[in-house]
């Protein structure tokens, strides 16, 4: 899908260094796993209580680990 208001291009070079870390990446996380589309829908979602919850415990989690 294409958009109008969104203009760029990557050098051959550009490409190739982007796919290098990805490389990198993925050497150093072998666990990452590909998960098909049936096991993408069976996983667990965040709902609208959850969001608002996350920062608050993830802000006093950082603040009681110092």
């Amino acid at each position: 899908m294409a958009y109008q208001n969104i203009t760029g291009s990557l050098s051959p070079e550009d490409i190739q260094e982007i796919k290098a870390a990805f490389a990198t990446i993925q050497g150093k996380m072998p666990f990452l796993v590909t998960l098909s589309v049936e096991e993408r829908r069976k996983l667990f979602k965040m709902g609208d209580k959850s969001l608002v919850v996350c920062p608050i415990i993830l802000d006093g989690t950082l603040r009681g680990s110092s």
